[in-house]
């Protein structure tokens, strides 16, 4: 017959020789660390939400140049070619965040705005794909 102290550790039945203060910080240890991981997973799918709303709107935009929406401009900036509810909020909130990207460039490179933006311009309308409209030099929308 097995009595207590012949059992290994963690098998059923088995006593604490630590006694019961310890076990008790164990369970206090024990719920700090769910407490942190509660905390850390919150954190990193607040995170993660943010990244998918990015995420999302490069994918609406990449959708309203596939359907003919919006088109690259010369100055670096996305515009109307056909308008269609929620385009517009697309367009702003793109341009926006574009600015405040080019706002940066020219102040780190102490180079003016409107050139960074019309390199930008050139770089992007260089790199649209078949089907994406883009501006013309004569201010028109061409598709590629």
């Amino acid at each position: 017959m097995t009595t207590s102290s012949d059992r290994q550790p963690g098998s059923i039945g088995q006593t604490s020789r630590r006694g019961d203060h310890r076990g008790d910080q164990g369970g206090r240890q024990g719920r700090r660390r769910f407490v942190i991981w509660v905390g850390l997973s919150a954190g990193l799918l607040a995170v993660a939400g943010l990244g998918s709303r990015r995420v999302l709107a490069q994918l609406n935009l990449d959708q309203a140049r596939s359907q003919g929406l919006v088109g690259e401009r010369l100055d670096g900036l996305i515009g109307v070619v056909q308008n269609a509810p929620g385009v517009q909020a697309l367009v702003d909130s793109v341009n926006a965040q574009r600015m405040v990207r080019y706002r940066e460039i020219a102040s780190s490179t102490n180079a003016p705005l409107a050139a960074v933006q019309a390199q930008a311009g050139q770089t992007l309308i260089g790199r649209a794909q078949p089907g994406w409209y883009v501006q013309s030099s004569s201010g028109s929308w061409t598709q590629r």
